[in-house]
């Protein structure tokens, strides 16, 4: 923690950043970079959960007159199966990746030492033990098997029905799950990016506004966070069972949750294509 609070912010540079490259992470040369693969599939599949979050606003998505619709139904395919697909073929393989990003920071300096390619590690070492983004990707793939029992539990749901008990040991508990470690896992990758516990949670410069890392955190806690309210809420409360309470916490959990980690991954993309621009 003390080495991070020497971390470099924005308020301290001397000269003002360089202009941002916008379109530059658009470019084929970045998919090089597992960080731009792992921005990249966070908004493709946070992309999706908005479209459903505004789906389970209307009515016929979130409360079908006939249940259980089918896995072939428009509720199904406006909510179920876009998230358990974001799950399972967006979000995991971008949590993986990063793990493996994480165990691989010094591939450069291997690459440059021995002369040769070298091959990326799978396992972790002692000292990537020590390392705060190490455990910020572990909490991400742990938080992320509670999102992927929620999804395929909702899809099954959809499908033949489970009783209440079953829905909240699986569905909610899932998203209450996933949501805590998600948002224990951003609380480290604000510490770590900005050298402070509420640097990367609040604003508190205007430079702040201006720096990509910051808004990376940023939206990455308030998305982590969103979810974790919502899950808690249905798991915890009733709010589920009264259709004007569950829209808020759709509204505020899914909708404005998914936008959040939609803009943090885009932000990445952006900081993968700006690596001068703090």
């Amino acid at each position: 923690m003390e080495a991070c609070k020497d971390l470099e912010q924005p308020h301290q540079c001397a000269e003002p950043p360089p202009p941002v490259a916008w379109l530059a992470s658009l470019s084929l040369k970045q998919a090089s970079k597992p960080g731009w693969w792992v921005a990249a599939l966070f908004a493709l599949g946070s992309l999706l959960f908005l479209i459903t979050g505004i789906a389970r606003e209307t009515r016929p998505i979130s409360d079908p007159a006939v249940w259980p619709p089918g896995v072939g139904s428009l509720a199904a395919g406006l909510s179920a199966w876009p998230e358990m697909i974001a799950c399972y073929f967006l979000f995991f393989p971008a949590v993986i990746l990063q793990v493996l990003e994480t165990v691989n920071m010094d591939y450069d300096r291997r690459w440059g030492k021995g002369g040769r390619q070298p091959l990326p590690r799978l396992l972790p070492r002692w000292a990537d033990l020590h390392a705060v983004s190490f455990w910020v990707a572990v909490l991400q793939v742990l938080g992320m098997t509670g999102f992927m029992l929620g999804t395929l539990a909702d899809l099954v749901g959809m499908s033949r029905g489970i009783d209440a008990t079953t829905a909240k040991y699986t569905i909610l508990f899932g998203f209450f799950y996933g949501g805590t470690l998600f948002t224990a896992a951003s609380l480290l990758a604000c510490m770590e990016e900005t050298g402070g516990w509420w640097r990367g949670v609040v604003p508190t410069r205007w430079s702040d506004l201006h720096s990509i890392s910051w808004a990376a955190v940023f939206f990455g806690f308030q998305g982590s966070l969103a979810f974790m309210v919502m899950g808690t809420s249905f798991f915890f409360a009733k709010f589920r069972r009264v259709w004007p309470q569950q829209q808020w916490m759709n509204a505020y959990g899914n909708i404005w949750g998914s936008l959040c980690f939609l803009l943090s991954g885009l932000a990445g993309l952006l900081e993968q294509a700006n690596p001068g621009h703090l």
